[in-house]
């Protein structure tokens, strides 16, 4: 079973992994536990690249040390398993792993237990001990379930709304700005909402002075969409299709967001976050590799390439956000 934990409202920092072998409720002492493919602040002297520790051992350190693991895979072993770490058949790994998230299974074939740390942002559990898994998931809220698809990555959003859409053609900016604002509002987890509402904000601040705009105000749509934007990385900061639209809104024009350069970052990171969650996604490639086209010249030119082929299924009917998107990326 494999799960992905969202909600950190339990955790002071992703990854606290005193917290998280507080949801275990103990049953993480029956294992020893390798750790590979480490980053963490500060760094810990006792835990280095291929470390292999009992489970006394890992708790005492992670007890007297105030860590954050940005990246690390931890697999759980049974106790009475040997396991020589200067020579690894198997090292788990999660950076640039890109079929992390198409298989969910352990990725060392002894190991019982795998956890995740992801880039400070998510972290996932592996098990094949069903009481650990309940446990984990009884403890935290928003805990996803790979296995059954609640949480898919692959999903696509039919983007169309037909009254929203004949306001937009039609040009009524404040009706539709209303009426999107409304439809929000009514259902704030229905994400295609937030995207229609967040993206019609932001494509009226960038095109402002070519748009016939009554009875709005520049400062009003844009408390609007940071108003979404801060809803949407709350709620739907590892759903990609939010972080491959919001990250190229703020990525493109950071100053309608906060500072210019922390949240070109940030836009940036949201693209990689999404490319990385779905790899095999051309869209999602293309959005991330033309941050920097210098870097990724052939991959971007490749990905948009095999983008055409679907550009128009993916972004279908006569709205906006659909306009923008196929006329930006058609060859």
């Amino acid at each position: 079973m494999k799960y992905l934990l969202k909600d950190n409202t339990k955790i002071k920092y992703f990854n606290d992994m005193r917290i998280v072998f507080k949801s275990l409720d103990g049953l993480q002492n029956k294992y020893n536990w390798l750790i590979t493919d480490i980053e963490c602040y500060p760094e810990i002297a006792q835990i280095t690249e291929n470390s292999f520790m009992s489970d006394e051992e890992l708790t005492e350190i992670l007890n007297k040390t105030d860590v954050q693991f940005i990246w690390a895979v931890f697999s759980a072993f049974p106790k009475d398993f040997s396991l020589n770490v200067k020579n690894l058949k198997v090292k788990p790994y999660i950076r640039d792993n890109y079929d992390f998230w198409d298989d969910v299974n352990i990725q060392h074939p002894q190991a019982m237990v795998e956890i995740d740390c992801c880039d400070s942002s998510y972290l996932t559990l592996v098990s094949r001990d069903d009481n650990l898994a309940k446990k984990f998931k009884e403890f935290f809220v928003n805990v996803f379930d790979l296995n059954e698809n609640k949480y898919s990555n692959n999903k696509r959003i039919d983007w169309r709304y037909p009254e929203l859409d004949k306001l937009e053609q039609n040009k009524q900016w404040h009706e539709a700005l209303l009426y999107a604002y409304n439809m929000w509002v009514d259902n704030k987890l229905e994400l295609m909402h937030l995207i229609r509402l967040g993206f019609l904000s932001w494509y009226l601040l960038v095109y402002w002075d070519n748009l016939t705009i009554n009875e709005l105000s520049k400062d009003d749509v844009n408390l609007i969409l940071n108003e979404v934007s801060k809803f949407g990385q709350t709620n739907f900061n590892h759903h990609n299709e939010f972080l491959m639209i919001f990250g190229y809104m703020i990525q493109q024009y950071p100053l309608f967001f906060g500072d210019y350069q922390q949240k070109q970052q940030q836009g940036t990171k949201m693209l990689k976050k999404a490319q990385f969650l779905n790899p095999h996604d051309d869209l999602n490639k293309v959005l991330y590799y033309g941050t920097n086209k210098q870097q990724f010249t052939k991959e971007y030119q490749q990905s948009k390439h095999k983008l055409q082929t679907e550009l128009e299924s993916r972004f279908k009917g006569a709205t906006v956000l659909s306009n923008y998107f196929v006329s930006v990326l058609k060859e």
